[in-house]
């Protein structure tokens, strides 16, 4: 469930709990991504042990972003 953390009145700043439990490949965390009505999900890379975001593009495809530090 959203709830609004900093209300402004032009673009709040909601707080959505869209996580993995879990380390998963990006591959699994897709699959998931698909199963669920979030348009991104934050998830802890089994590959690389960071912290990774996959997000729902508007043309049907998928974008990771992971850190760059």
């Amino acid at each position: 469930d959203d709830e609004i953390i900093y209300p402004d009145g032009h673009g709040d700043i909601m707080k959505t709990n869209a996580f993995a439990d879990k380390p998963l490949l990006p591959e699994e965390a897709k699959l998931e991504l698909e199963l669920s009505e979030n348009t991104f999900m934050m998830f802890k890379n089994a590959d690389t042990g960071e912290t990774n975001v996959l997000s729902r593009k508007g043309d049907g495809n998928f974008g990771l972003i992971a850190p760059n530090f």
